[in-house]
């Protein structure tokens, strides 16, 4: 809901997401399955036999699982703007990222994120900074080709983590950092 609440009142002319088009196609399988309760449960259950996650944390994650492409995706629709991918697609940082959410119970995940967010710097691993920085770097390139008024979602390692960042490298550029819990004071 933050993101939606957001974006209209950003009305960016580009909406560019940390995704890369392959990741699309499993994006809209998601969708497909997010459709329906039996849909949803079939998936719950096929990746808790698969990974032995928490399946109640996976039926709570569910619905909301890549909530920034398909919030920016039915923004651009609605207002007729560009949707651009500009990330290389880690699929071994993501399924990391993933492997641990859905394998933890979904109270502790919130608070860890709570904590981390409470700062203006967040703690990045060490062993993810070279991939980190690899990604920013592809893409700035992007970012800095685009004309008019972008609005870049990101995960907040990339505008407030403690390395070199994708925030530190477009400087110049005079953005705005926005962390989506700032939606809640609009």
């Amino acid at each position: 809901k933050r993101l939606q609440k957001l974006l209209p009142k950003i009305t960016p002319d580009i909406v560019s997401v940390e995704y890369n088009p392959q990741t699309v196609i499993n994006l809209n399988a998601l969708e497909q399955a997010k459709q329906t309760p039996e849909g949803t449960q079939k998936l719950a259950n096929y990746w808790c036999k698969k990974w032995n996650y928490n399946l109640e944390t996976v039926r709570q994650f569910i619905p909301i699982l890549d909530y920034e492409y398909f919030v920016a995706r039915e923004y651009c629709r609605q207002h007729h703007k560009s949707i651009i991918f500009s990330d290389l697609g880690d699929i071994d940082l993501g399924q990391r990222g993933f492997h641990y959410t859905m394998s933890t119970p979904l109270p502790i995940t919130q608070q860890q994120i709570e904590i981390a967010y409470q700062s203006e710097i967040i703690p990045v691993p060490p062993e993810e900074v070279t991939n980190l920085m690899k990604r920013d770097a592809y893409t700035e390139t992007i970012l800095r080709a685009l004309q008019g008024k972008v609005v870049h979602i990101v995960g907040a390692w990339h505008l407030f983590g403690n390395y070199y960042n994708l925030y530190e490298r477009i400087r110049d550029l005079n953005p705005t950092r926005i962390m989506l819990k700032e939606a809640d004071s609009l």
